[in-house]
């Protein structure tokens, strides 16, 4: 890790050890974990929208262009670690109940496939051995 690696450089130079705290910023993380929310008349608070680090994580796990905070993890103190993994979890869950609902409402429906040799249908009706001419068919 960067703490390591600057902790190794400084006792190689005879200097004391970089803490790893030095390598965390906790107002990043507080300002990035902050829920938008506003009191409703009855007293109490309602997300208004996704927070920083909920935004910050959909930017780095598509992939766009430019810097996230999500592809610099070594910033983040351990509690907004903590509710990055969280979100990650839940994303991860939501995502395979979906797919799920989907296979389940949508998806492939098992099939049979039967197959004949056609000296085996010469008993059938003429109509029958036709249609089995056309090759093996599905139930």
């Amino acid at each position: 890790s960067l703490a390591r690696d600057a902790s190794a450089l400084a006792a190689a130079r005879g200097l004391p050890a970089v803490p790893a705290a030095e390598f965390r910023c906790a107002a990043l993380s507080e300002r990035l974990c902050a829920v938008p929310t506003q009191q409703l008349p009855n007293g109490t608070h309602q997300q208004t929208g996704p927070s920083g680090l909920q935004r910050d994580y959909a930017a780095w796990a598509q992939g766009e262009a430019g810097f996230t905070f999500c592809s610099q993890p070594w910033l983040f103190s351990v509690a907004a670690k903590g509710k990055l993994l969280q979100l990650e979890a839940a994303l991860r869950m939501q995502h395979s109940q979906q797919v799920a609902l989907r296979h389940s409402l949508f998806g492939p429906q098992p099939r049979l496939g039967i197959g004949a040799k056609r000296g085996a249908l010469a008993w059938l009706p003429a109509d029958v051995a036709a249609a089995d001419a056309a090759g093996p068919f599905l139930v």
